[in-house]
């Protein structure tokens, strides 16, 4: 079997100028998230079931949030929240970058993307299979995207071009990348 080294590292975008920033007490760090105006990176640990932060050169390493579960699964920033999903209870959660506090689920079911210039949070509902959109300041909710969709995941958003982009699985074929306009439409 080979060796295997968990860690998180950071890169030029050609890959060049790799340095590793955690290299200890880390497994499975499947969420990783960057706040650029406070330089501080944030991850998550599924097999740890936690959520810490550094600085972005890996210093100053702090516990935010331990005992997370079932599965933690990605990980985002907007405002003074973090947010996650969870692999098994299909949730999005969030709590208090900062003090850990307030945690809350927001939605059950769901993959989970952010727009952070209009501070909307976009989830798939993989039970209702559709894409569903809420304003973070207001918490008013509506369905986005609901009809002619086969299994939506993995969604990404791209404020600056006005798109959400999301993956269709399904049993029968190999599968696709969807993409409509931010309101919705094609």
């Amino acid at each position: 079997m080979e060796n295997f080294n968990p860690k998180i590292e950071r890169s030029n975008l050609d890959g060049s100028n790799r340095k590793i920033l955690i290299l200890k007490d880390i497994e499975w760090s499947n969420g990783v998230a960057l706040s650029i105006e406070k330089k501080k990176l944030y991850f998550s640990d599924a097999s740890f079931d936690k959520i810490e932060v550094c600085n972005m050169n890996g210093s100053d390493r702090k516990q935010i949030l331990n005992d997370i579960s079932p599965h933690i699964f990605g990980l985002s920033i907007l405002g003074d929240y973090l947010y996650w999903t969870d692999w098994q209870l299909r949730s999005i959660e969030r709590v208090h970058k900062l003090t850990g506090l307030n945690r809350t689920t927001i939605v059950n079911q769901a993959s989970l993307a952010i727009d952070w210039i209009s501070h909307n949070i976009y989830w798939a509902d993989l039970e209702t299979k559709r894409i569903e959109v809420m304003k973070i300041d207001t918490a008013d909710r509506k369905k986005m995207i609901w009809e002619n969709l086969i299994n939506p995941r993995f969604l990404i958003i791209d404020p600056i071009h006005g798109f959400i982009h999301w993956s269709e699985l399904s049993d029968t074929d190999k599968g696709f990348i969807a993409r409509s306009k931010l309101d919705g439409t094609s």
